[in-house]
C-alpha cells in the first residue's frame, strides 16, 4: 500500500544520510526518487560502504547523459561489495521511474547485507513512527498504480511473443 511504500522510501532516505553524513535535500518524500536519479547520492553512498568505489561523481548538469554513469557506478559497487545481483535495479528502473519498488527494494537489501557484514549502521523501521499528508499518499498510490500497470504490459507482451506459431491451415 502506499503508506508502506512511502515507509520505505522514508527509511531508504534516512539511512542513506545516516551513511553519507549529509542530507537528502528533498521537500517531500514523493521528491526522493528524483533526488537519487542523477546517481549522486548513490555514487556518495558506495563511498561510504567502499571507500574510492566511485573515483569521479559526475555532478555537472549540462552532461546529464553522464548520470546513467553515476548510477551504473554505484550498481557496480554494490556487486563489488558482494551484493546478489538479484537486488539490483536496472538503470531504467531509475532515470525513466519505470520501477521505482525496485530501486527502493535494492537500498532496502544492501542496507541489510551491509549491516550483517558490519559496514553500515542498521535501517530503522519507520512503519507507524511517521506520517504522510494526503497528497503524498495520493502520489505514491498512484505511482504504485503506473508500476503495476507496466508489470501486466510487460507479462501480455511476454505471453503474446511467446506464444508457438500456428500451422497456417
Amino acid at each position: 500500500n502506499a503508506y508502506e511504500f512511502l515507509c520505505r522510501q522514508q527509511e531508504s532516505k534516512e539511512w542513506i544520510e545516516e551513511c553519507i553524513g549529509e542530507p537528502v535535500e528533498c521537500a517531500s518524500i514523493i521528491e526522493f526518487m528524483d533526488k537519487l536519479r542523477n546517481g549522486v547520492y548513490l555514487c556518495k553512498l558506495a563511498n561510504a560502504f567502499s571507500p574510492k568505489a566511485v573515483p569521479k561523481i559526475h555532478q555537472n548538469l549540462a552532461l546529464e547523459f553522464r548520470y546513467t554513469e553515476n548510477i551504473n557506478n554505484f550498481l557496480q559497487a554494490c556487486i563489488n561489495v558482494g551484493l546478489p545481483r538479484i537486488y539490483l535495479f536496472s538503470i531504467p528502473d531509475l532515470w525513466e521511474k519505470k520501477n521505482i519498488v525496485n530501486v527502493v527494494h535494492c537500498i532496502h537489501s544492501l542496507s541489510h547485507f551491509l549491516e550483517h557484514k558490519g559496514i553500515t549502521p542498521k535501517m530503522k523501521n519507520l512503519t507507524g513512527k511517521v506520517t504522510f499528508d494526503k497528497e503524498e499518499l495520493e502520489k505514491a498510490a498512484q505511482q504504485l498504480k503506473e508500476i503495476e500497470e507496466q508489470q501486466r504490459l510487460k507479462e501480455f507482451d511476454a505471453s503474446v511473443f511467446n506464444q508457438p506459431e500456428q500451422e497456417p491451415t
